[in-house]
């Protein structure tokens, strides 16, 4: 065991007493005698002039990361020194004015994560600059969120990088006092950002938040917004880095690839270039990921975009059920193994539910079997033992007379999904008090599937509140509903 203690390198006095006390020379794990090192010793035991092992070649392994969150067993991600260094020096060229010698970048992500370790991590430090670490949680202690904005003045940060919920949060915190010119630009990631919140923290704070797009797969960026550009495109995941390709396929229903898309038609995102990773660890994790096209390797994201006649691409959907909440990925698999465990369900399916604040958060529908009845505590029982991640433990348990199967004899998910839009513009209507005439849905070419609301009063309160979710609304003049098929009311009215 490797013990690193960073408190001697700490340019500052920090508020943390004397430090923790130093690590025993040995412990015992199951009986067995396991030594402990300390990184101090083991550097002070090397030599002071030259290298005792080669160095590092550009090809060699630089990291193996986990995708993250509770996605089934872990795909593991062996990335190189050279993928890790020319991503984000691809990322940097879209703001060389905020990663400069001397400027400082805020780290507020997990330091296990690809963005925090990258990011806000190796990028400044390999251009000279300065990193302030907010803490062991970061952006997950309620302390580093209050002092955000005084760690921003103090400290003259020029960038940092936060999911959606966080931006919501940093605007309820009062910052008009302070001084935040420092900052250059600020990135989002992780999770769908909604525009309205988007636009909002641009005009309450006066600091360029820009969307980007990526993956552990492909290091850490593929796509982002220029921050100074005349024309933000608000709601746009931004154009591809400079040398790695990004491009949209579309795909049969089974997802081999059939043709490039035209502009501004959805397909599955694919992306090929000195960033992409050869493979997953495990070997049987890599079938149906490549598409080998043009002279080159694409590796297919599972995400669902179109690229407009600018080059700019927008996000619409993923073909992953993947639930993401507060930015962690959850895999509804495996909350719907726990639960279709119980001897009394039939068939159960876990999705996200809109959320203000957290993004997603999962639900569990289920079919019970014939005369029976669980209980939801016993569901959360399964649950909890099978599942251990906090973030995939379901918020509600919903039993459906009978789950919608479409054509082919599976769960139709879409109309779950719908059924949770829906619960939620309810929601948010009943709590302004707006009266909603009717709601509809449809699916659009080019915003995914889009809600439609006519209100019949009070409807820039119910916008305001709807901005702060992900999904897609218009408001508009709609039929009486009485007079229009509702094959969602089964749902709902459960």
């Amino acid at each position: 065991i490797l013990v690193c203690n960073f408190f001697p390198c700490l340019d500052t006095v920090g508020a943390f007493g004397l430090g923790p006390c130093e690590p025993p020379l040995a412990v015992d794990l199951s009986h067995r005698s396991v030594r402990v090192t300390r990184l101090h010793d083991e550097m002070d035991a090397e030599s002071k002039t030259a290298l005792t092992f080669p160095p590092p070649k550009p090809g060699d392994i630089s990291t193996m990361l986990g995708t993250g969150g509770t996605t089934g067993i872990p795909k593991i991600v062996p990335r190189t020194h050279a993928a890790e260094v020319y991503n984000i020096w691809a990322a940097s060229r879209f703001a060389p004015d905020a990663f400069a010698p001397g400027k400082t970048a805020l780290c507020g992500l997990p330091m296990f994560h690809t963005n925090g370790m990258l990011i806000t991590g190796l990028l400044p430090l390999m251009l000279g600059g300065h990193v302030v670490l907010a803490g062991p949680a970061g952006f997950r202690a309620d302390d580093v969120l209050i002092h955000f904005w005084r760690m921003i003045e103090k400290y003259e940060v020029s960038t940092f990088s936060a999911v959606p919920s966080v931006y919501a949060k940093l605007l309820e915190l009062p910052h008009e006092e302070l001084d935040t010119s420092s900052v250059c630009f600020a990135i989002c990631g992780g999770a769908p950002m909604p525009v309205d919140l988007l636009s909002r923290f641009r005009q309450e704070t006066g600091i360029n938040l820009v969307e980007a797009y990526g993956m552990t797969e492909g290091v850490v960026g593929s796509a982002m917004n220029p921050p100074y550009a005349e024309d933000m495109h608000l709601g746009s995941i931004g154009l591809r880095l400079p040398y790695q390709d990004m491009a949209i396929g579309i795909t049969d229903p089974e997802g081999a690839f059939l043709r490039w898309a035209k502009p501004n038609q959805a397909g599955s995102v694919f992306i090929s270039g000195p960033n992409v990773f050869s493979g997953y660890l495990l070997d049987e994790q890599n079938e149906g990921i490549w598409l080998d096209c043009d002279g080159k390797r694409w590796f297919n994201t599972g995400d669902i975009a179109r690229q407009d006649d600018e080059g700019f691409f927008w996000l619409i959907g993923r073909q992953k059920d993947l639930i993401i909440r507060y930015g962690e990925h959850v895999d509804p698999r495996l909350i719907e193994q726990a639960v279709c465990s119980h001897p009394d369900v039939e068939i159960a399916a876990a999705i996200g539910r809109p959320h203000a604040v957290a993004g997603e958060v999962p639900v569990l529908f289920y079919q019970a079997r014939v005369d029976t009845l669980p209980r939801d505590e016993d569901l959360e029982t399964l649950v909890h033992d099978h599942v251990g991640d906090r973030s995939a433990y379901p918020v509600e348990y919903i039993r459906l007379e009978k789950m919608p199967i479409n054509t082919i004899g599976k769960i139709d998910k879409i109309q779950l999904h719908r059924a949770e839009i829906e619960r939620s513009i309810r929601a948010e209507a009943a709590r302004v008090g707006a009266k909603i005439k009717a709601l509809q849905f449809r699916q659009d070419a080019l915003r995914g599937l889009v809600a439609t609301v006519d209100v019949l009063d009070k409807q820039r309160e119910i916008k305001a509140r709807l901005a702060n979710y992900s999904f897609v609304v218009d408001f508009d003049t709609l039929p009486d509903p009485k007079d229009v098929f509702d094959p969602l009311a089964h749902l709902i009215n459960q």
